[in-house]
């Protein structure tokens, strides 16, 4: 069966408006979730990298493991991440160009 969603209004003295379903809801047994739609705070549009860790923390969705390196791999040092990134990265070509480049044209 497909679930409907409606909004409705609850007034102060906690009863909702008055609201006309839909003509295809099936008459008999339905059953009602009241879920409070959260009004956005004014200036609050985005969140910080920290508001979205500690709401996926209390979720319980963050994983804050930390893995090792197994034994057979070390670190980089210093020198070799820059030399990694000098042939990996901070080109003239972004990712895109190499892209459309290796695709040819149209």
């Amino acid at each position: 069966m497909t679930p409907y969603v409606i909004e409705a209004e609850v007034t102060a003295s906690k009863t909702i408006i008055n609201y006309e379903l839909p003509a295809d809801i099936p008459i008999g047994r339905v059953r009602l979730t009241i879920e409070p739609v959260r009004q956005p705070e004014s200036g609050a549009d985005e969140l910080t990298r920290e508001e979205v860790r500690e709401r996926l923390r209390a979720a319980g969705l963050l994983s804050e493991v930390d893995y090792d390196l197994p034994p057979q791999f070390k670190r980089s040092d210093e020198a070799e991440s820059k030399r990694l990134a000098d042939l990996f990265g901070g080109g003239p070509l972004t990712s895109l160009d190499v892209i459309n480049e290796d695709r040819g044209p149209y």
